[in-house]
């Protein structure tokens, strides 16, 4: 088989990103697809971002989550520039470009360019996933989301659901810790997450979302079967993700009774066991 092309991923980013789209995020895999390049290993991230940032263009905004969840939630510091994302090569190389600025929640932070950044940048974002935080500004932008090379469970917006709906295998809990910038300390810093349990933990299996969100009709497919990539406008995703969680908040867990079973017997008792400054206001 014939090596990938720069042409053929253009012709799929063409597919899947319309130019009228002013704000673009994109949560990638890269390993599923981009060996077949045949590019250096350590070139791969660096190329891709390049033609990704060139085809977006300078009067559009460009977003890469850059998240740091394990890190922060056992090493309790998070700096803007040493912090290695958990999210891929593509944030990677997006950090190491200027161009990007890395936002300052410590777990969920976005990698952002361009016209529209400081909208994200000023989230207050007094929950990870709530209202006032990236993902409800992603679904009141209506910005287009995309996955590259990774399933819908990749995209981190399915979770907004999962707070707004107040599903009940989670709980708040406030992760406190110090901020630093090139091991320069900022100050403290924090941040609440509709958490889940440390003793039932979620298996997903999020099969049944990629048909809902087609037969809606709110996917736009790469054309090319080597390039895996979708893309839906928030709002629509939003819409068609929270629907589902409304009929059913266990409907992308394999292990629903476990976890019925915790929220019924282990969850008060977990919540009990946290330190004060891990508890947040709707919980006591």
């Amino acid at each position: 088989m014939s090596a990938l092309t720069e042409k053929e991923f253009i012709d799929v980013l063409a597919a899947t990103l319309p130019v009228e789209d002013e704000i673009i995020a994109i949560y990638s895999g890269l390993w599923t697809f981009a060996p077949q390049f045949r590019w250096p290993a350590e070139e791969i991230g660096p190329r891709l971002l390049k033609i990704i940032d060139e085809f977006v263009g300078p009067e559009r905004t460009l977003i890469f989550p850059a998240y740091s969840y394990l890190d922060f939630a056992r090493n309790r510091t998070y700096d803007l520039t040493l912090s290695k994302p958990e999210t891929g090569v593509l944030p990677e190389s997006a950090l190491a470009d200027k161009a990007f600025t890395r936002s300052r929640s410590p777990m969920n932070s976005y990698a952002v360019r361009g016209p529209r950044a400081e909208e994200l940048l000023s989230c207050p974002s007094t929950t990870a996933w709530g209202p006032d935080g990236v993902l409800g500004w992603m679904c009141e932008a209506d910005i287009r989301i995309s996955i590259l090379g990774v399933s819908w469970l990749s995209c981190s917006l399915m979770h907004y659901a999962e707070e707004t709906l107040q599903v009940p295998y989670r709980y708040y809990k406030r992760f406190k810790g110090e901020i630093f910038d090139n091991g320069k300390s900022l100050g403290p810093c924090e941040e609440v997450m509709y958490s889940r349990s440390l003793n039932a933990v979620p298996e997903w299996d999020i099969t049944s979302l990629g048909p809902a969100l087609s037969d809606a009709g709110v996917v736009l497919k790469s054309p090319n079967r080597r390039i895996p990539m979708e893309s839906a406008k928030a709002s629509e995703f939003h819409r068609v993700n929270e629907a589902m969680f409304a009929a059913d908040p266990y409907v992308y867990h394999e292990n629903v009774d476990e976890l019925k079973a915790w929220v019924a017997d282990g969850k008060e008792a977990e919540m009990a066991t946290l330190k004060p400054e891990e508890r947040w206001p709707p919980h006591g």
